[in-house]
């Protein structure tokens, strides 16, 4: 729901991670999960920096 009234220019991207975040949670019910996926989005952003560098 914060996607959708703030981050005017990355709002579509921050809410389908949001929806991605909330199924793995309800698929598995168990937060480590969530948590999980958000560390392997947030790594492949950071590596792809480091490559462009």
């Amino acid at each position: 729901m914060l996607s959708l009234f703030h981050y005017q220019y990355r709002k579509n991207s921050i809410l389908i991670m949001g929806l991605v975040f909330a199924l793995a949670y309800y698929k598995t019910g168990r937060l480590e999960v969530s948590i999980m996926v958000h560390f392997f989005n947030n790594a492949i952003g950071a590596i792809a920096m480091i490559l462009m560098q």
